[in-house]
């Protein structure tokens, strides 16, 4: 059975620090307008995918670390393209089929557990900069994957709502706020 259909809303404790992932408070939080039910149901069946995967899928896993190592100089870079190439797989396994709208948002949350994932692992130091540059380095891999021209991109940018991105560097800032303070020089 597709990991896509699975309907179930928690995913099981890893026994890894990681416990159960519950996507039934997760929104969308992304854009100007409202999601619709399906657009929704759609977010979250694939960021329960991507949470399998990273979570709970050792082998996945293994792959989703080797990739991050491979650009461990660069961590920023190095969860922008784990987190993109998890994305454009979920979208392979779909046929193709999650919505525009979904991507980014999706793509954006699962971000956030793969810079957990790093961080849990300690692969390398991570702070509300990397997180903010993976960030854009992950929509511009997604926009040229899904072929976005970049003044499309920047149109989409720009119609965020400033409460939509104080919102979005609110969430960044408390992740930065539970790393642990930096050791020696920097």
């Amino acid at each position: 059975m597709p990991i896509l259909q699975d309907s179930t809303n928690q995913l099981p404790n890893t026994g890894e620090g990681q416990g159960p992932v519950d996507t039934s408070d997760r929104e969308m939080t992304q854009g100007t307008e409202q999601s619709t039910p399906e657009e929704q149901d759609f977010y979250e069946r694939i960021v329960l995918a991507g949470d399998k995967i990273i979570f709970g899928d050792e082998k996945a896993r293994e792959s989703i670390v080797k990739k991050l190592k491979l650009d461990a100089k660069e961590p920023a870079k190095s969860l922008a393209d784990a987190t993109a190439l998890l994305m454009i797989q979920l979208d392979d396994q779909t046929g193709g089929t999650i919505p525009e709208t979904v991507i980014l948002p999706a793509a954006a949350e699962l971000l956030e557990h793969v810079t957990e994932l790093a961080d849990s692992l300690e692969l390398f130091p991570i702070d509300d900069a990397v997180v903010n540059r993976a960030g854009q380095i992950m929509v511009s891999h997604l926009s040229e994957a899904y072929g976005m021209k970049p003044e499309d991109l920047q149109s989409m940018v720009d119609s965020v709502p400033p409460e939509a991105a104080q919102q979005i560097v609110q969430e960044q800032g408390n992740f930065a706020n539970k790393q642990p303070p930096p050791q020696g020089d920097v």
